[in-house]
């Protein structure tokens, strides 16, 4: 904390919001998932879906990959489903990067099959 205030409400402040929100946001939702703080990472989830649809198209590779981990990773049991779902759905669309850069995609699509057959 910095006087008081969160490192987001001072970069806020002196920044354009919106970009700053989505990064700030990316990031701290990867960085919970790394670190397995799974529910952190889902809570960095609903706020950047909230910040993406105002910036621009939220179809980045990354973005689909962590948004799916995190989905699975933050999923109770009555959720799982749904997650799976979602994840599934997230799966599909990596595939579709494959034919643009097989070599920088296909880690990331074996990785999410993983989590999925894992979850």
């Amino acid at each position: 904390s910095y006087g008081g205030k969160d490192l987001l409400s001072i970069m806020i402040e002196n920044q354009n919001k919106i970009p700053l929100k989505n990064h700030y946001y990316f990031t701290r939702m990867i960085l919970a998932y790394v670190f397995g703080r799974y529910e952190l990472a889902a809570e960095m989830a609903d706020e950047y879906r909230k910040v993406v649809p105002t910036m621009r198209n939220p179809k980045l590779v990354n973005e689909i990959l962590y948004l799916a981990l995190i989905a699975l990773a933050s999923a109770d049991e009555e959720a799982k489903s749904e997650s799976r779902d979602s994840a599934a759905v997230a799966l599909k669309e990596l595939e579709g990067w494959l034919g643009t850069s097989q070599w920088n995609f296909l880690h990331k699509v074996k990785l999410l099959k993983a989590e999925i057959a894992f979850h």
